[in-house]
């Protein structure tokens, strides 16, 4: 890794920080396990309680490690991040 750059992880922290932090509406799309998922979920920035290094922490307590997440949508349905190979 070159000196400086975060990786895919730091690029996704930071187009969640960009919206949450600024107390902006949105949602992520993330990539969900288990037997009975649809394959994604969407997941609105209010249920975000704390934003981690690496994951997020839900109101509910649920922890989702930030290599989950497949795209970052802000209130006006623009997408800010989106992995290569994710949704749409």
């Amino acid at each position: 890794m070159q000196p400086g750059h975060r990786g895919k992880r730091g690029e996704i922290r930071e187009a969640i920080a960009r919206l949450y932090y600024q107390g902006r509406r949105g949602y992520v799309v993330i990539a969900e396990r288990g037997s009975r998922s649809s394959g994604v979920r969407s997941i609105p920035l209010e249920s975000i309680e704390r934003l981690g290094r690496g994951y997020l922490v839900l109101r509910d307590g649920t922890i989702i490690p930030l290599h989950r997440v497949l795209e970052v949508v802000d209130e006006k349905g623009r997408t800010i991040y989106r992995r290569a190979g994710g949704p749409g």
